[in-house]
Order: structure tokens, then C-alpha cells, then sequence
């Protein structure tokens, strides 16, 4: 990785260890951040999606929360504190908060997913039945938001439209693997051709600068410039990402990452949860 160690370069690659289930080598990242900008709102959020993802739940409902006395108004801040309710048992305080969120960004399906896990432990399961199926009507091939519905409504003894609930999730699961590697194949094809290219242009240089060794025959004259034939310099390509919000940019750089090119940003604007 050549982000260098500013601190928004740290910010990225805590990001980008989060994406590949790496939250140790996040919290590394993220220490050296802590150092120099404890009070970056973004250093909390993902400090407590890094601590999430290790179990350390008294970690990371401390960490949303100083997320969230940093910027009061934060979906992605009260989601985590939810999400991190949930797992120790608060489904009220989760319930709050997932509306919280909601109320910020009601277009974010997982939101509503959140709530409606934490609606049954309230005694509130058809508001929870709801819930599944608000995040479903806001993105269809939401998975979990399905298998959730079936959960659902096999509670409530509605074996027929848990098993069609159940069904989708099925569905729905094929057809978002099957769209990934079609999405992604072609990128990974890139990758290899260009690690191959690099490779068989290292062997060249490597053969070049074995002929110019001392007692080498047919050593290449140098040129003016001092450099012998065929010696050149390695010739670079970089892809450069921009457009205006909302345009597609992230989900070009999630492409570029997902076959194997690692972006380099400065993490300016945060990421939405959907």
C-alpha cells in the first residue's frame, strides 16, 4: 500500500482492513490516527466498526458514542449503536436508536433491518415484520432482510409465506453471487494480464541488465543520456477515479479493489451506509 501516513491515509487503510476482515490491522491504523486527531468523527466510527467486528462490545458502543458527541446528526453513528444494542441485549435502547437513524437517512435499508431485529425482544413482532419488509421494499435483493421475514412470519405460525420469504432469500442470494463475478470477472481478468505483463517485463529488464554486466558480450551502447539500449524506464499506468456525487464512483473504486487494484484516497467524504 502506498497511501504515505497522513492521517487520512491511516483513515483509509483502517477502512479498507474493515472491507477485507482485518479489524486488528484496522485498530493499528487507527491508533496512529488517535495520536494526531483524536477528535476526527470518522476515527470513531471506525474504530467502533473495527472493535464490532472483534466482539469487543463495550468497546464499540464507547467509540459510536464518541462518534456521535463529535456529530449529533450521524445515521452511520447511531446504526452502530443500535447494531452494537442489540448484540448486548438493549433492544429498547437499539430500538431508539435504528429510529434515530432512520429519521436521518430513511433510505438506508439496513436501518430498518436493524430495527425490526430488535422489535421482536419488545414484544412487537408484527412491527418488526414491518420493518423487514420496509428494508425489502427499499433494496429486493437484501438477503437478510429476507431471511429475516421468514423468521417472522414462521413466529407467527405463517408457514406458507415463510417458506416464499424464505425462498427469495435463496433467490436472491444466487443472483447477487452470480451478479459479483460477472461484475468483478472482468477486472480480475485485467489484474492477472497486467501482473503478467510486469512479470515478463521484469524478466526483460533483468536479462538486459545481465547483458551489460562486466564481461557480458554484445554489452549495448549507452546513449547521450547515459542510459544503455533497450533500458528505459518502466512505463506506469494509473486509472483515475472522478465525477460528481452519486454518480457511480464509489462502486467503481469497490470494482478496482475488488480486482486486486487497491485505491489511493483521501477519504475526504465519508461513505453512506447504502
Amino acid at each position: 500500500e502506498t497511501f504515505g501516513r497522513t492521517e487520512q491515509a491511516d483513515l483509509v487503510r483502517a477502512s479498507i482492513a474493515i472491507q477485507k476482515g482485518d479489524p486488528k490491522e484496522a485498530l493499528a491504523a487507527l491508533d496512529r490516527v488517535r495520536q494526531k486527531a483524536p477528535d476526527e468523527v470518522e476515527l470513531h466510527l471506525l474504530l467502533a466498526q473495527a472493535y464490532f467486528r472483534l466482539e469487543h462490545w463495550t468497546d464499540a458502543e464507547k467509540s459510536a458514542r464518541e462518534g456521535l458527541a463529535r456529530d449529533p446528526h450521524n445515521p452511520r453513528a447511531f446504526l452502530l449503536l443500535a447494531r452494537v444494542e442489540l448484540r448486548l441485549g438493549r433492544p429498547n435502547e437499539a430500538s431508539d436508536h435504528a429510529l434515530d437513524a432512520i429519521g436521518l437517512q430513511f433510505g438506508n435499508p439496513f436501518g430498518h433491518f436493524v430495527l425490526g431485529r430488535a422489535r421482536p425482544a419488545q414484544g412487537r413482532s408484527a412491527e418488526a415484520e414491518l420493518a423487514f419488509t420496509k428494508a425489502i421494499a427499499l433494496d429486493e435483493s437484501f438477503v437478510d432482510a429476507h431471511r429475516s421475514l421468514a423468521e417472522a412470519r414462521r413466529r407467527s405460525g405463517r408457514e406458507d409465506l415463510a417458506a416464499h420469504a424464505e425462498a427469495e432469500a435463496i433467490r436472491f442470494e444466487a443472483s447477487n453471487r452470480a451478479r459479483a463475478e460477472a461484475r468483478f470477472e472482468p477486472m480480475r481478468r485485467l489484474a492477472r494480464e497486467r501482473a503478467a505483463e510486469r512479470a515478463e517485463s521484469a524478466r526483460e529488464r533483468a536479462a538486459a541488465t545481465a547483458a551489460r554486466a562486466p564481461g557480458a558480450s554484445g554489452t549495448p551502447a549507452a546513449s547521450a543520456d547515459g542510459e544503455a539500449a533497450g533500458g528505459g524506464t518502466e512505463e506506469k499506468e494509473f486509472l483515475v477515479v472522478s465525477g460528481l456525487p452519486r454518480s457511480g464512483t464509489s462502486l467503481m473504486m469497490q470494482m478496482l479493489r475488488a480486482g486486486g487494484i487497491e485505491p489511493m484516497t483521501d477519504s475526504s467524504r465519508a461513505a453512506d451506509e447504502d
